[in-house]
């Protein structure tokens, strides 16, 4: 009886051993997992809902868990101490941001990274990015008050249509410094905006330094979800101011 009593317990220990490793988010890049763990009271690398700096390995295991993840309202991933340039960190993905449901700030530097998807990170309002990704979709992060992006020189494409007149407001900023970005697909009743904003942002050299206006598209028909191809129709060219 007591033999059968200790596999069942041990048994029982496997299982909970494997659930809770289960529960532990897989990291694609180690460096941005090590820069995670970093995070402390002492640094602003994560902060909680009320702003305060915390640590993310809240039980000091190594791991970070989905729990501890849902605590992080605000990331600052290799844009601190003014060095906010891709390569600082040597960061190539961020895969698993995703699980940081609740995080509305996220300050990155990439590099090498040629796609985000920050999809499931639908609290996000304010995007602060620097890498070297060639499109950038927020069509699902309709709550994004601020996009700012800086030495993304070879973003081309923005998408954020997604039936929420909210993205191009006067409340909104968006800064494009060092950027190629010629191509926007936004709601079909934001496309006056779309290019009323980009003219007075032509404007703010702060904002849009180095940014080539000429041969802008901005569209309301993104192409097939799948392939994001850029259509040869229905679309507005806005010359360079």
């Amino acid at each position: 009886m007591k033999r059968k009593s200790f596999f069942i317990l041990l048994i029982l220990s496997f299982l909970v051993l494997g659930f809770a490793k289960a529960q532990n988010i897989q990291f694609e890049d180690a460096k941005f997992k090590k820069e995670l763990l970093s995070a402390s009271p002492n640094n602003r690398i994560a902060k909680d809902a009320d702003g305060n700096s915390i640590t993310i390995d809240a039980n000091g295991d190594g791991e970070i868990s989905q729990a501890e993840a849902l605590n992080i309202y605000q990331l600052d991933i290799g844009g601190r101490k003014g060095k906010f340039d891709i390569g600082w960190k040597k960061i190539v993905s961020i895969k698993g941001i995703e699980y940081f449901a609740n995080l509305t700030t996220l300050s990155c530097a990439l590099s090498k990274q040629k796609s985000l998807d920050l999809s499931k990170n639908i609290n996000l309002q304010f995007l602060y990015l620097s890498a070297e990704i060639q499109t950038l979709d927020i069509s699902k992060n309709i709550n994004l008050t601020e996009l700012y992006l800086r030495n993304c020189t070879g973003i081309t494409s923005l998408y954020m249509k997604n039936g929420v007149k909210k993205n191009f407001n006067n409340n909104i900023g968006y800064g494009f410094r060092g950027t190629n970005l010629n191509y926007i697909c936004c709601d079909e009743d934001e496309i006056d905006d779309v290019k009323k904003y980009m003219k007075n942002l032509a404007a703010e050299k702060s904002l849009a330094k180095g940014w080539q206006f000429s041969n802008l598209t901005v569209t309301s028909d993104c192409g097939t979800e799948s392939t994001k191809e850029i259509p040869q129709e229905k679309t507005d060219s806005y010359p360079n101011p």
